[in-house]
């Protein structure tokens, strides 16, 4: 069964501007989306819970407040329907109000005023009382001036806000530097609380009396989420679902994600033609979509490597700039495995078409004597006296596949004998590395993986080398 998710409103309340004989903000008539006027009210975040609950029907279950000691508290009284205006909630609220608008103190760390947070729970206690099912949390943060006050309302965000909420953000009252301090405050909040969504409203006295729904807002939210994880492990299916619109292109991108964690090959035509289909599917008239694009683009570019051993280095290469050893060494071992069983599958190749060549003097010529490649178990490296050349060459391209981990490790042992004496010891370090990454093993009897392992730069060094000698054993290769 889903989580619930509860619909969390955090609004800003401040003093406001004088308005006549009385302090306070001024009452007017809010218009929102699709032309639905609020009530005459003077705090705009009671016009906002009136809109949830009575236009678009989905009643906030959570009002969470920030001020200041000297905050109009007390216009949270709108709030309340007349009727359940009783005397215990009338005692509470002249103590608000008597605290409000008591003579000015010396300010301090959470503002200037006489009001204090014990009294402004016992205000909590009774708006929730007569509001319910909705909680209402009324909370100092002072003016948030000083980083102690800034990091007050970090922690009542923590605590007030559940886990998997819908946050929708009131950022009409309040200081105006709040609620730019509250903006990075949720994006980290949506990476801790897994929130479920986010609105932001705004209700524009100076405007016409406008509401304005800034939507772009919580899409940014979505991609700076999004492009983070990317940067730091490399996974861009989070930022494919947002970004593109049209879903079997998303479905596409899905399975050569999947084909890619799972190490399996990419067809890289295929990437070609989805690259084309969604740099299509982008309009260029919006520049924010477009950059996201060229990022996503960038990130697919590996898997147009028509080689399949080279676009698995490339992503090991990526895996190492994320800091991701356990990927890079795996995937550049095996890609350096692949090369020492291709230079000796050759050579066994070689000698099977000779073998199977229809000139017995070309044959006799070529294979006599058959020479075994080395990664061969040493039972079945000699043909029986029963068995002719070519039949015994058959059967060994047959092995067991009991027999594939020996015939790796022949194939690299072999490789490292055929190569200098420097590289042979760093590609057998480079192994003991890999195998000390995988299986989480010491390492006790290869001084130059000891020293590998001793920091994530003798890591990152060490990969580097072995890189360097990928390179220089595949253009033999393939020459």
């Amino acid at each position: 069964m889903d989580q619930p998710k509860p619909r969390v409103l955090v609004s800003f309340i401040g003093k406001g501007q004088p308005d006549g004989s009385s302090s306070g903000y001024r009452t007017t008539q809010y218009t929102f989306p699709d032309s639905w006027q609020s009530p005459e009210l003077s705090v705009f975040g009671i016009a906002l819970l009136t809109y949830y609950e009575q236009y678009l029907r989905q009643p906030i279950d959570r009002w969470l407040v920030l001020g200041s000691p000297q905050s109009n508290w007390d216009a949270l009284l709108e709030a309340v329907p007349e009727d359940q205006r009783d005397s215990a909630l009338n005692q509470v609220y002249g103590k608000i109000r008597d605290a409000v608008t008591a003579k000015e103190q010396s300010s301090s760390a959470s503002g200037i005023g006489q009001l204090t947070q014990p009294l402004l729970d016992k205000w909590s206690d009774a708006l929730s009382e007569r509001l319910q099912p909705m909680v209402v949390k009324c909370q100092l943060v002072g003016w948030c001036e000083a980083p102690t006050s800034q990091l007050q309302m970090w922690r009542v965000l923590s605590v007030e806000v559940p886990e998997r909420s819908e946050l929708v953000l009131d950022i009409t009252h309040g200081f105006r530097h709040q609620p730019m301090l509250l903006a990075p405050m949720v994006v980290l909040l949506g990476m801790l609380k897994n929130l479920s969504g986010v609105e932001l409203y705004y209700g524009a006295l100076d405007m016409d009396r406008r509401v304005l729904k800034l939507d772009l807002f919580p899409e940014l939210l979505e991609y700076i989420q999004h492009l983070s994880l990317l940067q730091t492990s490399g996974d861009y299916e989070p930022l494919s679902e947002t970004l593109i619109e049209e879903s079997q292109t998303r479905h596409r991108l899905r399975e050569i994600a999947f084909l890619e964690r799972v190490n399996h090959p990419v067809d890289y035509e295929d990437v070609q033609r989805l690259m084309e289909t969604i740099d299509l599917s982008i309009s260029s008239s919006n520049p924010l979509k477009s950059d996201l694009l060229n990022i996503l683009q960038e990130t697919l570019r590996k898997h147009l490597i028509s080689s399949d051993l080279d676009r698995m280095v490339a992503r090991a290469d990526v895996a190492k700039d994320h800091r991701d050893y356990l990927v890079a060494y795996t995937l550049l071992y095996e890609a350096i495995i692949t090369i020492a069983m291709q230079r000796f599958d050759s050579d066994l190749l070689c000698c099977e078409e000779a073998c199977l060549s229809s000139d017995p003097c070309s044959c006799a010529e070529v294979v006599e004597p058959v020479r075994a490649p080395a990664w061969l178990p040493r039972r079945v490296r000699k043909p029986s006296s029963q068995q002719s050349n070519s039949d015994w060459l058959q059967d060994a391209l047959s092995y067991d596949e009991r027999s594939y981990d020996e015939r790796r490790s022949s194939a690299f042992d072999q490789l490292c004998k055929e190569l200098a004496n420097d590289d042979s010891k760093t590609l057998r370090a480079f192994r003991k590395v890999r195998n000390s990454i995988v299986h989480a093993n010491p390492v006790s009897d290869n001084k130059q993986a000891e020293e590998a392992l001793q920091s994530e730069q003798g890591v990152i060094d060490l990969y580097e080398e072995v890189r360097q000698i990928f390179g220089e054993l595949r253009d033999t290769l393939f020459t």
